[in-house]
This record gives structure tokens, sequence and C-alpha cells, in this order.
């Protein structure tokens, strides 16, 4: 017997099949973003995107360019002239060496005093020795010298004496300890009386020295009102030798030593030099910072005549004798 087959029944049992597969589709897809939500990264202005990767963190030492560690320059004194200025390598410990040099307790001495010297053979008749055992930098034999001729032969007299030099004498009139004699750059000094050895206070003809002892590179080391600057009383007897230049541009703008160092350094050999004439000699002076712990390349003039002094802080001051400049003071 022939049976006929029945479409129509075949196409709602399909219908069903398909039905069924979609809503077991639609069933796993909610459970899927039911317990595998997605996070939000919040935009700025307040929209927001699905965030479909997970957070990397950085391993420690990589990611994004930073600034490097400064490194300075050797040089120390970027835009320098270089038609006008080389360079001279000076290590680190000679930022210790030179006329300039700041010594007190914060500072200590780092010198070996090689440069002493005597003045035997090299004294003339104008100022008295306390012994003859004294000793200086061999810089201020000559200034020492010819200051204490022009004093005698402005006011006649010569019982002007070295009373202490590079060390202290203890028990003596002048037993204040200070560090800075070490370097030999200074001198106290006495009268010779005739009752004996008296203080030099640098009254009435002696005054001579105090106004003119700049002109010959020394200055009145600790003066009274600079007590906050130095860290010690008045000495009217105790001069430090710094050099030409710098003792007229300390005496023009009333600067201890402390202070002279501090103000130096807004002078640079970038075209902004400090510029003085002493003795119709025209000076300009800078400051170049040391690179600590290793050789500074320093700017110095390819013809005209430098020195170089450290100031035992951190850093070489250049005096340069200068052809070229200005009117001077």
């Amino acid at each position: 017997m022939n049976r006929r087959f029945d479409f129509g029944r075949l196409a709602v049992a399909l219908a069903l099949i398909i039905l069924l597969i979609f809503g077991i589709d639609f069933i796993r897809r909610s459970l899927i973003q039911l317990f595998h939500k997605q996070p939000e990264i919040q935009l700025e202005g307040g929209s927001s995107i699905s965030d479909t990767v997970d957070s990397v963190q950085e391993p420690a030492g990589t990611g994004a360019a930073t600034t490097p560690a400064s490194t300075e320059d050797t040089s120390s004194a970027a835009g320098y002239d270089t038609e006008r200025f080389t360079t001279v390598s000076k290590p680190y410990t000679e930022v210790g060496a030179g006329p300039l040099i700041l010594v007190n307790q914060e500072h200590p001495y780092t010198g070996s005093g090689s440069e002493l010297a005597s003045f035997s053979g090299t004294k003339n008749d104008s100022f008295r020795l306390k012994n003859f055992g004294l000793m200086v930098h061999s810089d201020l034999l000559t200034p020492l010298n010819d200051m204490f001729a022009a004093f005698s032969q402005a006011t006649g007299l010569k019982n002007v004496m070295l009373y202490s030099t590079h060390e202290n004498y203890a028990g003596g009139m002048y037993d204040t300890t200070i560090p800075e004699r070490q370097t030999g750059y200074c001198v106290d000094l006495s009268l010779l009386q005739d009752d004996g050895i008296g203080r030099f206070t640098g009254a009435d003809k002696y005054s001579w020295i105090v106004s003119n002892c700049t002109q010959y590179g020394f200055v009145q080391r600790y003066p009274g009102d600079k007590k906050n600057a130095t860290g010690l009383e008045e000495n009217t007897w105790h001069y430090r030798y710094v050099g030409t230049p710098h003792a007229a541009l300390m005496k023009q703008n009333n600067l201890c030593l402390e202070e002279y160092l501090e103000w130096i350094r807004d002078y640079t050999p970038s075209g902004n030099q400090a510029a003085i004439t002493v003795n119709g000699t025209y000076y300009e002076v800078y400051y170049v910072p040391a690179v600590q712990g290793n050789a500074t390349e320093v700017p110095v003039p390819k013809n005209d005549a430098y020195t170089i002094s450290g100031d035992n802080i951190g850093g070489f001051i250049v005096t340069v004798q200068a052809t070229i400049g200005g009117s001077g003071t």
C-alpha cells in the first residue's frame, strides 16, 4: 500500500528544530555575558569603551623613555668665545690650591706646604721679622717687600714686624687658631717698639697699610663688620694675600673672602667677566665650576696672560691680564 509523504509535518518539525537551535545559542550567549562581563575604561568626556585586552605592567627598567640623569660637561663653561679661548685640563685636586682658597673648619687645607719659602736673601730693610725661621708662600715675597718699601717711603717708618705666618704660636701675642695660616698666604703684623712688641691696629700712620694693602694683593682677612660671614672676631693684625685684582674687587664691593667667592660665581667666560683696572693693568676675572672627581677643561685665553686658582669649595677662578677691555676703575 502506497503512503503519501506529509510535507507539512516535515516543515513544522524543521522549523521547531531551527527555533530550538537559535534558542540554545541565545541562552549560551547570555550565560557568557553574565559570567565574563568585560571591564570598561572611562574616557575623558564621559564615554566608555570595552577593554578587550588585559592590562600590561612594564617590566622594571623598561617602558617609556625618561630624561637621563644629568651629567656634567667637563668643559664646565659652555658658550664661551672659541676664537679667544682654548681650554686647559685641571685635576680636581687643584681645587684646593691657589691664593683664593677658602680654608676654615668646614673647608680644611689639603695642600702640602711645598711652596713655602723663607726670606733669606730676599727681604729688604723696610720691615722686621720676629724670627728668621718665618716662611710664607713664595708668591708673597715680592709683594711684601714692595708694600713695606712703599709704606716706609710714605711714612718714614720701618718698625712693622711679621710676627707669625704659616704657623700658630701657642702662648704668643696672636695665639688664635686660624686654619688658613697653613696655606702660607697669611701674615700677622705687629709693631717693634721701644718697650717691646706691640699689636698692630692699623691706627695713625699705620693706616697707610690698611688703605693701600689691596694694591699689593692683601686684604684684612677678618674685618669687624664681617663676623657673620667669617665666623671670627675682628683681627686688625691678620692679613691675607689674594692677588691684586681680587683684593681690589673685594675692597670695591665691600666683600670678605667668603662673600667674594660667592659673588664671583656669577661671572663666567662667556662674555660676563668681572673687570677692574689696578695700577694701570686691566684684569678680567671669571669662575668655572669644577667637575667633581674628574679633570675640568677650564676655558683660558689664547693670547693673554692668566692664572688659575682653586677656591677649595668646588671651582676654579681664572684671572686674565687682558690686552682688551674697558676703562676700569
